[in-house]
């Protein structure tokens, strides 16, 4: 017999049922289907209830498989209490995440449209399985289709409020054609469990977009912490605490060159930054544009790489003078701590477009090891009230990054492949960087502690040398300075006191370790190790340094110089390389350079050794001398 129920027509149109999402009248709540996918369930409830209605995820685990992009949301209140978790398809996102615009970004998830909020009552949770796209990514820095967390586009009059992220794919957030954004009570972190860095996990990026309030952010993601881009202004940021990030800061700003970039009225206040790479700050490209109004005030901080810089040609040594983008009436105030470096603030202002009306109250920063630190200026209005002590080199951001490279410079053979890239304008990794010249640090003040040979770190120490006066003849179109002229000596200038006798040249100094004096060098495993073995040995050593074992760390500097010979210990080579290196014209695109810096990085790593490496040298000088 064939049974059948009557419903009646008034209940099918005041509820509607499906998988996962039940709407009744303006009110959509979605439940966990326990699939493999509830993103359709979640815009099912957009489509029925993001007009004039109430969207109501509750708690549960969810798995996002698809993009979710809503547009028209008008009138709407949605409130998330569940965990979101993102798929690791890696192959579907890259192929189908939303792309917006800027520098080819995308993202998984986009909200548009006017007057709406999104709560998660501090029970929302954002889960990007981020640990995927670190080990994909392998420290690259855009990796095509790598998707943005949450997007908000075109939207207005909205309000983002107590939500959590971890590990996200990308950035955590972005906002872009957007005006009247509140987010506030948001927590974020992104940190790798593996060999690979985060890179690229920002917690905040605006991009035209304007009248936008930040409170109450707590941000550790290994890059900027909260980054105004071109064409944001009204924007106030307060109460955020920054750790192993950027913390403040303005731009990336003027690429392209050709297409300008305006900030103005920016309010950064009553910010904490722990372990990170910079306070309060503005890097821009040599392009065009302005920074207008823009006011840092009240940070606390500690152990920071750059507490206060501006930069007009960031990740470059080149056009820094030539940039026109005018960087104006900037405020630091109330700002105090200390700094990993003993530099405290570094302004380096286009020569052709000068800083104007910088102004400096109540500054108190000091290096983390004491001391005074420096007050590099160049460029800028003297009415600041900054007391500069010395001029700013045109890339003394990148001295620094290249002093917590120098442990690489002290392995020997090859290891000018590995910084060509830097010496060209590579990109920056905190994370990494910082590492290294933990690891550096850790060695040099232990000399004469039997456990460190103090040849390696004399080495290093004549290789930062080196690389700094190279890195100011390459920066200046005329003859190559010393690296005590003007400008151009090194930003850390006391060298660790040795013991009598200890070899203080590159290419005596640097050998097989792990022996105890006397003993006759260990018979060499390998040659030269190439570019990316040093990599790999290096990505140890900062494995062990975030392990927090210091024997271990030891041990692992002790195996990364072992896997080195002699090294080409012929008299004069360190002498020639540096000769060779001045020979590259500072006029050269950048392009060039890293073309002709290759050919000695692959000339230096190579098997060849004794007269053949002479001759190869005396080769490559006769081309270097041509380019003059």
């Amino acid at each position: 017999m064939l049974f059948t129920s009557f419903v009646p027509v008034a209940a099918l149109l005041a509820v509607r049922v499906l998988a996962g999402m039940t709407k009744t009248g303006t009110l959509c709540t979605v439940t966990p289907s326990g699939s493999s996918d509830d993103s359709g369930y979640i815009m099912d409830a957009f489509k029925q209830c993001g007009q004039n209605g109430q969207i109501d995820i509750v708690e549960g685990d969810y798995t996002i498989a698809k993009v979710m992009d809503v547009l028209n949301l008008k009138n709407c209140d949605i409130s998330i209490r569940g965990k979101l978790t993102w798929t690791t398809d890696v192959n579907y996102w890259t192929r189908n995440s939303i792309g917006v615009t800027y520098s080819q970004r995308s993202t998984a998830f986009r909200l548009g449209g006017d007057t709406f909020s999104v709560r998660g009552y501090g029970k929302a949770l954002f889960f990007g399985n981020g640990q995927t796209w670190y080990d994909v990514n392998k420290n690259g820095s855009n990796m095509a289709g790598r998707p943005i967390s949450l997007t908000l586009w075109k939207a207005q009059n909205v309000l983002i409020d107590g939500i959590t992220w971890r590990q996200p794919q990308f950035w955590h957030t972005f906002v872009a054609y957007s005006n009247n954004i509140t987010m506030t009570n948001l927590d974020m972190s992104a940190i790798s469990n593996s060999q690979w860095n985060t890179v690229n996990t920002d917690g905040f990026d605006s991009w035209n977009s304007k009248d936008i309030v930040l409170k109450n952010w707590t941000v550790t993601c290994g890059d900027d912490c909260i980054s105004i881009k071109g064409n944001s202004s009204n924007v106030h940021v307060k109460n955020v605490t920054c750790t192993e990030s950027g913390a403040a800061v303005i731009g990336s700003l003027g690429n392209p060159t050709n297409v300008p970039d305006y900030v103005d009225n920016i309010l950064f206040e009553d910010f904490t930054a722990i372990h990170s790479s910079n306070a309060a700050w503005i890097k821009t490209y040599p392009g065009q544009g302005h920074v207008k109004n823009v006011t840092f005030r009240n940070f606390k901080f500690q152990d920071v790489n750059q507490p206060i810089y501006i930069s007009p040609c960031i990740y470059s040594y080149t056009n820094c003078d030539a940039s026109r983008l005018k960087i104006s009436d900037i405020t630091w105030e109330n700002i105090t701590g200390t700094s990993r470096y003993n530099v405290a603030a570094g302004i380096y202002c286009s020569k052709s477009t000068p800083c104007t009306g910088l102004k400096f109250k109540g500054i108190d920063i000091k290096p983390k090891d004491g001391g005074s630190a420096k007050v590099l200026c160049s460029n800028m209005n003297a009415d600041s009230g900054l007391a500069c002590t010395g001029t700013c080199p045109a890339g003394w951001v990148q001295q620094l990054k290249v002093f917590s490279k120098i442990f690489i410079l002290a392995l020997g053979a090859g290891t000018l492949g590995v910084q060509a890239q830097l010496i060209g304008g590579g990109s920056w990794n905190p994370d990494v960087d910082q590492a290294l010249h933990d690891a550096l640090d850790t060695a040099m003040p232990s000399i004469p502690a039997p456990s460190i040979d103090p040849a390696d770190a004399a080495a290093a120490w004549s290789a930062y040398r080196a690389y700094t006066e190279a890195m100011a003849a390459r920066s200046s179109s005329n003859a190559a300075p010393s690296a005590t002229s003007s400008g151009a000596a090194p930003l850390i200038t006391a060298q660790p006191t040795l013991p009598s006798g200890a070899p203080t040249t590159f290419q005596t100094a640097v050998r097989p370790t792990g022996k105890s004096s006397g003993e006759a060098d260990p018979t060499p495993t390998s040659p030269a190790c190439p570019a990316k073995d040093v990599k790999k040995l290096i990505t140890g050593i900062a494995n062990a340094i975030a392990s927090g074992d210091n024997e271990e760390l030891q041990e692992k500097i002790h195996k990364t110089l072992s896997h080195f010979k002699n090294l080409v210990s012929q008299d004069g080579l360190e002498d020639k390389v540096k000769e060779l290196i001045s020979k590259i014209p500072s006029s050269l695109p950048k392009k060039v350079v890293k073309k002709y810096l290759g050919k000695l990085a692959n000339v230096l790593s190579s098997d060849v050794g004794g007269e053949e490496l002479q001759t190869e040298l005396s080769k490559l000088e006769s081309i270097f001398s041509a380019l003059e």
